[in-house]
C-alpha cells in the first residue's frame, strides 16, 4: 500500500527513488502529520534582510540554472531567483567527507560547484551527482528525516542555503507584494472603503498581461470589462470623453491605475489605452472580482456599516471594541425589508423586534414619549436593544415610506462582545468554558486506544458519575521538547470555544508535574479511515456514503470557518463514526484562529494545498481544498495525486501543477464537478471561497438531496446512514484496533521554571 506520512523519504536521483519505493511499499499504511518546525512571524517578516554571499558570474549562472529546474522554485520571480542564489553560502567537503546522514533532519539544499556527492541509503549505494545538480530540496519545505546519506566521493565544492532564509524570502517578498497591492487599490476612490482582508484577496486575484510598445489595450466604445494596474512601463490615455469636449492625453506609470469604473458597471469605455513602452499589467475583470468578492456595490455598503458601527453610541461606550470585533458584526447583519406604515416597534409594547439598524434605503420616523420627532433616512441607524431598565417601548418607531434595513440582532450582538453593557476584548468565538469541578483522581483508567507523539488515549471513567469518557494524555517533557507548547494551550482554546454535534466535544482539562490530560466525549465506531477500508464497495466508498460522511464533515468545517477557525488537518483518520453513524471531526492539533493569512506548513502530505507547498499563505481555503481530497479518497479509495512509488517531491509537483485524473468509474458527474471546482489551484478560484463561502459548497447539486439541518441534528432516516456501528456497551472497544499497553519508558521530569508553561492549560 502507498504510505501517507511524515516523510520517511525523499526522492534524490531515480536510483534513489526506486529504492525508496521499496522501502514505502514494505511499510503499512501508516498516515500522520507533518508541521514545520521553524514557521514565520510577523516579527521576523518585517525584520527579515536577506543574506548576500558574492560570487563569480558563471557561479551565479550556474545556481540560477540548478534553481529554474525546480518546481518549488516556480514562485520566485527572476529578481527574487537571483536574490536567493545571492544568499547560497559556499562549503567545501574533501573526499570522504559525510555531508548529509540518512535520518538526520535536514535544514539546508545543495547545489554542486564541482566534484562528485554519493547517495548512500541502508549502507547501500543508490546514486550520486555532480557538477550543476542539487539536493535536499525538502529540507527547505518542512523538517524531515534525510532519506539517504551524501558523502563526497571527491573534493567538493557545494553552494548551499537554509530552510529558514527559504521560507523568510518567499514569506517576506509575497507579504511586500501585497502590500504595495493593497496600498495602490486604496488609491482607487471605488475601493477605498473596504476593509485590509478584502483588498489583500482582491490582490491575490490580480493576473498579469504583457504589452509590447505600440499595442492598444483598450478601444474606445468597447464594454469595460476589466481594470488594469500597471506594474511596469508606460501607457497612454488618448481620445478621451465620449462627447464632444477636448481632453489632453495622459501618460500613466508604474503604479497607477485605469479602468476602475469596469469593476461597478459595464458601461462604454471613455478612451483609447495605448501601450508607449513594453509594459506589464496586473488586471481584474469584474467577473472575477464578483466571483471572489461580491458585487462592488455590495462591499461598498458593507464598508459604509463598518463606519457606522465604530461610529455608533452603543458600540463606543468603552474603547475595546477591537477591528475584529467590528469586522465580526460586520459578517453579521442580515436584511430587512418594511413597507409603508410598519410599526417597527410600539410605544407601550414590550419589545419584540430586538436589535440594531441601519437605513439602506427609505424614510423610518421615530415618535419619543418627549414628543420630539426623529426622521431617519439612508445611512442613518437605531436601535431596540432591550434592557432591564427598558423593557417597555418609551417610542413609536415606524416606516414612513417603503424601507430596506439591515439588522444586527441582539443575539448577533451578543455572540460577538457578549454584553451589550459590556464590550468585551477581542473575541473570535465564543468561550463556552469546560467543567472545572472534575478532578483527575476521579478519572479511572480502562483501556488504551491509541498511542501518538506525545502520549496516549484512554478509556476512562468518571467514578462519581459512572461515565465513559476518552482521556487524551500527553508529556509536558515532550512537548517542550518538540517546542509545542503553544499549539497544545491553542489547541485547548480552540477545544473549549467550539461547540457543534459533528465536533467531538471537550468537557475538562488537568495536569500534574509531567503531563496534561483533555477528557473528550467517548466516540466508540472507530475511524471513517477504518470504515472506508473495510468497505465492500472497496476501493473506496459509493457515492451516496461519501455525500453523507462529506456533510457531516462540511456542516463542522463550516461552523469553524464562521469563528475564523482553520482545521488544517481534514483526513478520514482524524472523523471518527458515532453510535449512530454520524462521523464527527475531532483533533485539533493544528486548528487556529486566522483573520488574514498564516504560513506554517502543517497538515497530511496528501492533503496539502499548492499554497501551504509554495509557501504562499493561506486561510480557510486549506480546508476547501482538503474537503475535496478527502471526498475523492472516499469514492476512490486514495487521494487523488499519489501514485505508486510516489517520493514525497514528487507528490508535491503533482500537487502544485494539478496533475490528476477521475479514473474510478463510481465518480458521477456531480462528484467529479464539486471535486474539480474544490481543487483549483488558485485558492480564490475554488468554491467555497468566493462570495458565499462554505454556502457554495452546501449549495452545489452533489449535495441537492442532503438536509443538512437533519444532518447536524441526526435526524437523518436510517436508512440513508451507510453504516452505524456494533456497540454492545459503553464500554465496547470492538470497533478500535487493538493497541500494544508497554509504555515506553522516556524522560517524565521537567522544572518548575518549564511548568510554568503549562499554567494557562
Amino acid at each position: 500500500m502507498i504510505i501517507r506520512s511524515s516523510v520517511k523519504v525523499r526522492n534524490e536521483t531515480v536510483a534513489v527513488e526506486e529504492q525508496v519505493s521499496r522501502m514505502m511499499k514494505a511499510k503499512s499504511r501508516a498516515l500522520s502529520s507533518i508541521k514545520r518546525s521553524a514557521s514565520v512571524n510577523d516579527h521576523e517578516l518585517k525584520t527579515f534582510i536577506c543574506p548576500v554571499f558574492p560570487k563569480e558570474t558563471f557561479i551565479i549562472n550556474l545556481l540560477n540554472a540548478a534553481l529554474k529546474s525546480l518546481f518549488i522554485f516556480d514562485i520566485l520571480s527572476d529578481h527574487d531567483r537571483l536574490v536567493l542564489v545571492d544568499a547560497m553560502s559556499k562549503s567545501t567537503f574533501e573526499e570522504g567527507s559525510l555531508i548529509i546522514e540518512q535520518g538526520n533532519r535536514g535544514d539546508f539544499f545543495y547545489v554542486v560547484e564541482s566534484g562528485t556527492v554519493n547517495f548512500i541509503v541502508d549502507s547501500k549505494k543508490v546514486g550520486g551527482c555532480t557538477k550543476g545538480s542539487c539536493f535536499g530540496e525538502l529540507a527547505l519545505l518542512y523538517d524531515c528525516p534525510r532519506a539517504a546519506t551524501c558523502v563526497a566521493e571527491s573534493a567538493c565544492v557545494l553552494w548551499k542555503v537554509d530552510k529558514k532564509t527559504f521560507q523568510l524570502l518567499v514569506a517576506s517578498r509575497r507579504e511586500n507584494k501585497n502590500k504595495d497591492l493593497t496600498e495602490i487599490l486604496r488609491t482607487v476612490p471605488l475601493l477605498s472603503d473596504l476593509d485590509q482582508t478584502l483588498l489583500s484577496t482582491l490582490a491575490d486575484s490580480l493576473g498579469s498581461i504583457t504589452y509590447s510598445a505600440g499595442k492598444r489595450i483598450v478601444a474606445k466604445g468597447t464594454e469595460g470589462e476589466i481594470f488594469y494596474i500597471i506594474q511596469e512601463g508606460k501607457v497612454k490615455v488618448h481620445d478621451i470623453g465620449l462627447g464632444d469636449s477636448t481632453f489632453v492625453d495622459q501618460y500613466l506609470k508604474d503604479g497607477d491605475f485605469f479602468g476602475e469604473k469596469a469593476l461597478l458597471t459595464g458601461d462604454p469605455r471613455g478612451a483609447n489605452v495605448t501601450a508607449v513602452t513594453d509594459c506589464t499589467l496586473l488586471c481584474l475583470s469584474r467577473m472575477e472580482f464578483e466571483t471572489s468578492l461580491g458585487k462592488l456595490e455590495d462591499l461598498m455598503k458593507m464598508a459604509a456599516r463598518k463606519r457606522v458601527l465604530k461610529s455608533a453610541p452603543i458600540f463606543v461606550k468603552n474603547k475595546d471594541l477591537s477591528s475584529a470585533e467590528v469586522n465580526r458584526l460586520n459578517d453579521l447583519f442580515t436584511k430587512k425589508r418594511y413597507t409603508k406604515g410598519t410599526v417597527i416597534e410600539q410605544k407601550g409594547n414590550q419589545k419584540t423586534e430586538l436589535g440594531f439598524y441601519i437605513i439602506e434605503s427609505g424614510k423610518i420616523v421615530i415618535v419619543n414619549d418627549n414628543g420630539t420627532v426623529n426622521n431617519l433616512t439612508n445611512g442613518d441607524n437605531f436601535q431596540t436593544i432591550q434592557s432591564e431598565v427598558h423593557a417597555i417601548a418609551d417610542r413609536t418607531i415606524m416606516a414612513e415610506e417603503d424601507v430596506e434595513l439591515v439588522v444586527l440582532t441582539e443575539e448577533n450582538i451578543k455572540c460577538v462582545i457578549k454584553d451589550t453593557n459590556r464590550l468585551g476584548r477581542d473575541q473570535s468565538y465564543r468561550i463556552r468554558g469546560i467543567d472545572k469541578t472534575m478532578k483527575l483522581s476521579e478519572i479511572k483508567k480502562m483501556v488504551l486506544l491509541g498511542k501518538g507523539a506525545f502520549g496516549h488515549v484512554w478509556m476512562v471513567c468518571h467514578e462519581p458519575t459512572d461515565q465513559r469518557y476518552a482521556l487524551k494524555e500527553l508529556s509536558k517533557y515532550e512537548i517542550i521538547e518538540k517546542e509545542q507548547v503553544k499549539g497544545l494551550i491553542r489547541e485547548k482554546n480552540v477545544l473549549a470555544s467550539i461547540h457543534h454535534p459533528l465536533i467531538c466535544n471537550l468537557v475538562a482539562t488537568f495536569q500534574d508535574q509531567t503531563k496534561v490530560y483533555m477528557l473528550q466525549d467517548l466516540i466508540l465506531g472507530g475511524e471513517l479511515m477504518t470504515v472506508l477500508q473495510k468497505s465492500k464497495d472497496g476501493p473506496g466508498l459509493p457515492v451516496s456514503s461519501a455525500k453523507f460522511y462529506g456533510s457531516c464533515v462540511l456542516s463542522a468545517l463550516m461552523h469553524m470557518h464562521h469563528v475564523k477557525i482553520v482545521y488544517r488537518d481534514l483526513k478520514p483518520e482524524n472523523a471518527m463514526i458515532c453510535e449512530k453513524g454520524y462521523c464527527l471531526l475531532i483533533d485539533m492539533g493544528f486548528a487556529k484562529v486566522v483573520y488574514d493569512k498564516t504560513y506554517t506548513m502543517c497538515g497530511t502530505p496528501e492533503y496539502l494545498s499548492p499554497e501551504i507547498i509554495l509557501s504562499q499563505g493561506y486561510n480557510t481555503s486549506v480546508d476547501v481544498w482538503a474537503f475535496g481530497i478527502l471526498l475523492y479518497e472516499l469514492i476512490a479509495g486514495h487521494t487523488p495525486f499519489i501514485e505508486e512509488g510516489h517520493d514525497q517531491m514528487s507528490l508535491f509537483k503533482a500537487i502544485v501543477r494539478m496533475q490528476f485524473t477521475f479514473k474510478d468509474p463510481k465518480f458521477d458527474l456531480d462528484s467529479k464537478n464539486l471535486i474539480s471546482k474544490l481543487l483549483r489551484k488558485k485558492w480564490h478560484h475554488r468554491i467555497g471561497c468566493q462570495t458565499n463561502g462554505n454556502q457554495q459548497i452546501k449549495d452545489h447539486m452533489f449535495f441537492d438531496d442532503v438536509n443538512f439541518e437533519e444532518v447536524e441534528k441526526k435526524e437523518v432516516d436510517e436508512e440513508l446512514i451507510p453504516w452505524k456501528p456494533t456497540i454492545k456497551n459503553d464500554h465496547d472497544t470492538g470497533n478500535f484496533e487493538k493497541v500494544d499497553e508497554t509504555m515506553s519508558g522516556g524522560k517524565n521530569h521537567i522544572s518548575k521554571a518549564d511548568n510554568k508553561l503549562f499554567e494557562s492549560f
